[in-house]
Parts: C-alpha cells; sequence; structure tokens
C-alpha cells in the first residue's frame, strides 16, 4: 500500500526550513517535550487551540517530574530563518525547548516560560477574527492568515487581455461572512496601476457586512489606460476589515461656534 503525501509529508510539519521530528532529533529532547513541541509547532495548520492545550497538558506533565530526565549538554543552536512559518512566539518557544537539555534547573524555568508562551499564543487567537470563506472554484487562490494590521493581497484567478478604454471586470472569486460589526475596505495594490495600467474605477470599494451569501462574490471593475493583460494569480486588490461606523445623530444649528478656516480649496498648493 503506497501512503498519501498527507501522511508522508504533511504541511502541519515541513512548512519550515527543518521539519519537526528533525528538530526534535536533533535537540534531544525528551518524549513530553517534544509532544508540546508538535503541538504548538503544528497548531495553525491542524487543530488550532485544541493543539495548543495539549501543548500544556505535556508541559504540565513535565513540570510535575521530581526527577527531569534531563542528561547536561549543550543546547541544539539552530538559525530562526530556518523556521519562516512561525510567529515570533512560536519560535520563542522552539528557543526555550531547546533549552531544557542544559540540567534540571534550567529544564524546570523553561517549562514555566513555555507554558507563559502557550497561554500567551491562546490569549492572541482568542482576540483573532474568524472568518467564513467560500472559493468559487478550486483554481482560486487561497487567502492565507496574516499578521495583525497587514493588508490581504486579492489575485485575479484567470487570465484576461482588454484594450485601452476597456472596462475590466475582475471576479476574484471568494465571498465571505464578515463578523458582525465589520466591513472590508478594498483598493489597488501599488503596483497595479504600474504593472496593468488598470485604475479602480470607485478608487476603493467597500464591503458591506449584509454581503455575505454563496454567491455573493467579491470582484472589482477597472478602467484600463493601456493596453494589457492579466496573469492567472496576480494580485491586483488589497483587503482590510474596518469597524462598522457607530450609529449617529445631526442636530441642525444657525451658527457652529467655530471660526472659518477659509473654506474649501483654501489651504493652497
Amino acid at each position: 500500500m503506497t501512503l498519501s503525501e498527507e501522511l508522508t509529508n504533511p504541511k502541519r510539519y515541513t512548512s519550515n526550513g527543518i521539519e519537526c521530528w528533525d528538530f526534535w532529533l536533533r535537540a534531544e529532547l525528551d518524549p513530553l517535550i517534544a509532544s508540546a513541541v508538535k503541538y504548538v509547532w503544528r497548531y495553525r495548520h491542524k487543530n488550532g487551540l485544541e493543539d495548543l492545550n495539549k501543548a500544556l497538558v505535556f508541559l504540565d506533565k513535565a513540570s510535575s517530574l521530581e526527577y527531569p530526565p534531563v542528561t547536561q549538554r549543550d543546547p541544539y543552536v539552530f538559525d530562526v530563518s530556518e523556521l519562516p512559518d512561525m510567529s515570533a512566539l512560536q519560535t520563542l518557544f522552539m528557543v526555550q525547548a531547546s533549552l531544557t537539555v542544559v540540567n534540571d534547573i534550567i529544564y524546570k524555568q523553561c517549562i514555566k516560560n513555555m507554558k507563559e508562551i502557550v497561554n500567551k499564543i491562546i490569549e492572541f487567537e482568542d482576540d483573532m477574527l474568524d472568518i467564513k470563506i467560500k472559493y468559487r472554484t478550486e483554481s482560486v487562490p487561497r487567502i492565507e492568515t496574516l499578521s495583525k494590521g497587514d493588508w490581504i493581497d486579492l489575485a485575479c484567478p484567470y487570465s484576461l487581455e482588454y484594450k485601452k478604454g476597456d472596462t475590466v471586470t475582475v471576479n476574484f472569486g471568494v465571498a465571505m461572512e464578515l463578523p458582525s460589526g465589520y466591513e472590508a475596505h478594498l483598493a489597488p495594490r501599488s503596483s497595479t496601476f504600474q504593472h496593468t495600467g488598470l485604475i479602480l474605477t470607485n478608487g476603493v470599494g467597500v464591503i458591506d457586512n449584509s454581503y455575505n451569501g454563496d454567491n455573493d462574490y467579491w470582484g472589482a471593475k477597472f478602467y484600463a489606460t493601456r493596453d494589457g493583460a492579466i496573469e492567472q494569480g496576480q494580485r491586483l486588490c488589497q483587503f482590510r476589515l474596518m469597524e462598522n461606523q457607530p450609529e449617529l445623530t445631526f442636530t441642525e444649528v444657525h451658527h457652529l461656534g467655530n471660526e472659518d478656516r477659509g473654506g474649501y480649496g483654501s489651504t493652497g498648493k
């Protein structure tokens, strides 16, 4: 029987420059620490908070040992650039794990540090908003989870050509249910005009929270300033979530009671 790629080479363990089990072996970790490493290593690609809580179970067991299984040796020194798929907290966790082999005292302190790191990750994940997303076809580029503060790219899932003066409509092939109280603002990427000569016709797009049906796919309309083409998978726009505007009331008055600044266009060149 031939084993599937998912079993022999799963992304959750191989998305970094070093595989999870190679990290265990090079660091010579004891089984309890190695198990905690596994769950923190993979949590973003598999079971999320469940994996993080499993890591805490193994760390609790390790901290309860009267005689820690430490053989007193130099720690495994690794290059953090080998872990490009990890967050800063995950990387810090791996550093602490590699230090558990030094001696009994450091073993205990590192476990305490590792538990604090996992709890910080859990706190961060609890605060993270979850967005349901539906893709129109399998060929639509998948949207990756990004760090807080980043705009998220949208790519065209097909290639097309256009002539100068055309209105170019792009269906990004993604539909989303945004969290309650949020809307999405969509803008062109800074390089879009340079590479394509396309101008987003409405400047900035707004996707309301209620635009969340199975066929409410996101799209954009551009004006072509020159002949050109879009490649399949080419990133054209970017978006971010914004909290909905609060409820407002307007009170009509005869005077605002403030000094005039000079009116529209008064600031000069």
